[in-house]
């Protein structure tokens, strides 16, 4: 398998048969349920009422959930005829089903979420699939993407859509059979930090500026004017939380800018060891970086077994680095 490429071969032919056949009838089941589900929370939480473009729609079930909560636009699209055939009853004036293959569709307009459900190991080359639909976001829109964990690409592919888009949120749902994470992907656009997609979009933007206002009233309660502090919050909020007096530094970061995340343990340790060094007296995890200290396990080992927790809340993590 070439690193960072789907490892499904399926003809056209082979869906056509399948979809003819009700192989994919099992979706329908209460084992896809969950996914389906968060799918929808996603969609319902970040463009309540938006416009959704399904790559790989099938026989429309994300539709069918979406269809209560409503949506102003939704095209679904599929290279089965007989999945698109099966799934054209559902259509109305908001509604569309399109067979065509995704490596070669374009779209008349721009969607506010762009659904890739369980569907990425499917193509030739699943970054480029992504990539080129870029374009047909509007400002703000999100790609949503879920693969089914047991599939060989699955891993690589979550990665290296990691290290191409900013993650606002990660989630990876288990039954009694089956295991999937889903993940809310945006582009990573010079000069617009997350932050500010989360204001001009989230459902709860009271809730995120009360977040935030505790959060700077316990950085400054914990941490001594004058000191410097490594905060880990992916570029979300640093502006916000830092008042006057202190230098928080990015992680990582290169001369003073946030450069993304660690590709892995090794390089999260030794750039924060490089920063203590210099004089960082403390680390913060924000909320929006929580996912780290599960993600990077050896990292936050290596934080546990030297230095002493003094806060863990539902929005700071924070170590004192003075040994």
């Amino acid at each position: 398998m070439i690193r960072g490429k789907g490892d499904i071969r399926t003809s056209k032919e082979v869906w056509e048969k399948q979809y003819s056949k009700g192989q994919w009838d099992y979706l329908y089941q209460l084992e896809e349920l969950a996914h389906y589900s968060i799918l929808v929370g996603y969609i319902q939480y970040l463009k309540p009422g938006g416009s959704i473009l399904d790559i790989g729609c099938g026989k429309g079930i994300l539709q069918e959930r979406l269809a209560v909560c409503g949506y102003s636009k939704y095209v679904g699209i599929d290279i089965s005829d007989n999945a698109i055939r099966q799934a054209s009853c559902k259509e109305d004036d908001k509604t569309t089903f399109i067979a065509s293959d995704a490596t070669r569709y374009s779209p008349i307009e721009a969607f506010d979420a762009i659904v890739f459900n369980e569907v990425l190991y499917y193509f030739d080359n699943p970054l480029k699939t992504v990539e080129r639909y870029e374009r047909y976001l509007q400002r703000n829109g999100i790609f949503i993407v879920s693969l089914y964990v047991r599939e060989r690409a699955a891993a690589i592919i979550e990665r290296r859509l990691e290290s191409l888009y900013l993650s606002l949120d990660k989630v990876k749902i288990t039954n009694k059979s089956n295991t999937w994470v889903c993940n809310v992907f945006i582009p990573r656009e010079k000069g617009r930090p997350v932050r500010q997609y989360w204001r001009n979009t989230s459902a709860d933007h009271s809730a995120w500026l009360k977040q935030l206002h505790m959060a700077t009233r316990e950085i400054a309660r914990l941490i001594p004017a004058g000191h410097t502090f490594i905060l880990v919050d992916e570029d979300q909020w640093r502006d916000d939380v830092v008042r006057k007096g202190y230098n928080a530094i990015p992680f990582l970061q290169r001369d003073g800018q946030y450069w993304g995340q660690p590709p892995d343990d090794e390089t999260a340790v030794r750039e924060f060891e490089r920063l203590r060094r210099a004089g960082a007296n403390y680390i913060v995890f924000g909320w929006p970086a929580f996912w780290w200290l599960d993600y990077y396990s050896q990292f936050h080992q290596h934080l546990r077994s030297k230095f002493r927790r003094v806060l863990k809340n539902s929005r700071l993590v924070v170590f004192d680095l003075r040994l």
